[in-house]
Formats: structure tokens, sequence, C-alpha cells
């Protein structure tokens, strides 16, 4: 038997949810997680009708590693002398997503001249194309929320489509056969910020000749009062105890490995590897404290209602209209939504 499974929430965690496979986290008395070794935003997010089967923190070191956040090229700023202080725009609450678009605002260069924009070209912000659902959060939007006990998807609402519609300059189609392509349009000093995960400062960008900034996810605007980190939901960075598991043995086994990984194992991994050795400076790692306070999910993102990601994709592509390309997606996301009450 499986006592504990450890995978990506969206890449069939979600699925075993919904199909009674998991233990129920709240009733198992071994677990303490209002502790800061467990992810509070999951307990609150991805907690419904008083039930609560998948959750992430300390118990997963990747955790650290699955928050979007944004990358800025310092000597490519020096070069189109952008002489911002991006540091202290994030310190005064100023860093919204206007300062990011204006970053790549008319740098894009077709450098083959081949007519496509693709990775092997300069692009002001490098963004791949399925970065919507992090940078909307970013923003503060909600892909869904839950009131008075039901999960209430509004796709329509002026918040989420004013963000969208902003957010289109950002998400134009770049053509990559890999993604790893897109990072090394970054390492190689071909785009001057890039939004990925923040484990690219260690996997990605620790060799990387130019120095570079890590900053949060940029906000909506300044009276916005946090920034938040998308954890992107198909990392390895989850955790369920499936029913057929000794509660009391597994539920306390569990907590110890939280526990003694928050004493043990977050000092040398998060505040070495990722703030000394990834950051390349103190403010970044003072960033990356900001970005891991901020982790932000929620159960549209998970699961994808109606496929509300897909139909924002496609309006991209297709330039189509943000407003009704959501609306059409309202129904089918409603009609999910209620099968998803009744199998949670």
């Amino acid at each position: 038997n499986v006592d504990l499974l450890i995978g990506g929430i969206s890449s069939g965690m979600h699925t075993l949810a919904t199909s009674g496979i998991f233990a129920n986290l709240l009733d198992i008395e071994g677990l303490s997680l209002d502790e800061k070794w467990w992810s509070g935003f999951m307990n609150e997010n991805v907690q419904y009708n008083g039930k609560l089967y998948i959750t992430s923190g300390d118990l997963i070191p990747t955790m650290y590693c699955a928050l979007h956040c944004t990358f800025l090229n310092n000597k490519l700023l020096d070069t189109y002398g952008i002489d911002t202080d991006y540091y202290s725009l994030v310190r005064d609450g100023k860093w919204t997503i206007d300062e990011l678009i204006a970053i790549g605002k008319d740098r894009d260069n077709d450098l083959d001249n081949d007519g496509v924009l693709s990775a092997k070209d300069f692009l002001g912000v490098a963004c791949m194309n399925d970065m919507t659902a992090a940078l909307a959060a970013g923003c503060g939007v909600r892909f869904s929320t839950i009131k008075d006990g039901k999960i209430v998807v509004d796709l329509s609402n002026e918040k989420t489509v004013d963000v969208v519609e902003k957010l289109e300059p950002l998400m134009r189609q770049i053509k990559y056969d890999d993604r790893s392509e897109i990072m090394y349009n970054f390492k190689e000093d071909r785009s001057i910020a890039m939004v990925h995960l923040s484990a690219s400062g260690k996997n990605w960008f620790r060799d990387m000749n130019s120095d570079f900034m890590i900053l949060p996810l940029p906000k909506w605007d300044e009276a916005q009062e946090n920034y938040y980190s998308y954890l992107n939901t198909w990392t390895t960075a989850y955790a369920s105890i499936p029913v057929t598991a000794d509660m009391e043995i597994v539920g306390d086994v569990t907590e110890m490995l939280a526990r003694y990984s928050y004493q043990n194992i977050r000092p040398k991994y998060y505040n070495l590897v990722l703030k000394q050795k990834a950051a390349r400076d103190e403010a970044s790692g003072e960033m990356l404290d900001i970005i891991f306070d901020s982790a932000y999910v929620d159960f549209n993102m998970i699961y994808n209602f109606g496929g509300t990601f897909n139909v924002i994709k496609k309006a991209y592509q297709d330039n189509l209209p943000i407003v009704s390309s959501l609306a059409s997606a309202q129904s089918a996301a409603e009609a999910e939504i209620e099968e998803f009450e009744k199998n949670w």
C-alpha cells in the first residue's frame, strides 16, 4: 500500500482527490496543519466543505522551487538605459504590471528576419505562452472563490477582464520547440525580463555571465495591498495520504518529517542554495522572502474548470475578444464545478 503520496496536484492528484482515494487531512490527529511548516494558503484556498485532501509545505522542499517570479537582466537594463530602482519599487508597493510591460515595450527584435517571433530572437519580456494564470494571480485575480459554501467562478467580472486584456502584450505567441529555449533566451542576454519559477535562478541561471535581479510577480496597481506568487500546480510539491493508510502512524511520521524539514532542510536549501548561491545580491534574497510569503493557488488554477485557461490562450492566439471568450467558458465552468462539488 501507498501511505504517503507526493506529486503534482494538476498531474493526477486532483483527479484522485475527487475519487475517494485520499483521506481528509483535517481529520488526521497527528498533523498540525496550522504550524509554520505547513502551507497556510493551501489550507485556506484548497479546503472545501471542511475537507482538505492535498496540501504542501516543508515536507516537500521542491515547494521552494515552484513559485513564479520575475527575473531582470542587469546588463540589458544598462544597455537600454533603464535606471529604475526595481528593488525600491517592490519595497514601496509600486512594482506593477505596467512597469513590467514598459520594460518590454517596442523592444522585441526579429533577429533572424523570418517574420516569426521565437526564442531565438530578442524579446523585451520572455514569457512562455501559458503564464496567464501566474501573471493574473500576481495582479490579484481570483479565478475561483468560495462564497456561502459554494465554489464560484466569475470570469466576466471587470477585474478579471481588465487584467487578461492588459496581459495580452506579454502573452504574444513566441515560437519555441522546447521550453528550455526560453530559458536560454534569457541566459544568453536575449531578453531583458523573464517570468518563470523561483528554481530557475538555481537550475538555469547559476552560471549565467550577466547578473540578474529576482523580483515578485508584479501587482495590478499600487492600491493592491499584497504581492501574490502563483505556486505551480504541476510541480512535485504536494502531499496526500490515501484512505488505506494507518492514519495514526502515517500522521505522526508525516508531521515529524515536515517539522524536521522545516528545521534542518529549509536553512540549507532555501537560505543557502536559493538566497545565497542562486541570488546574485542580498536584495534578491530579500525579494525571495516576499515571494515565499505570498504564495497563492485556487481551485480553478488546479482544475481549469470549463477550460478557462485554454479559452484565454485561444483568445490570444486567434485575436478573439477577451470578454466574449471568457463569457463562453462560464457555463461550462459552472457545470464542472457542480460535478466537482458532488465528488469532493
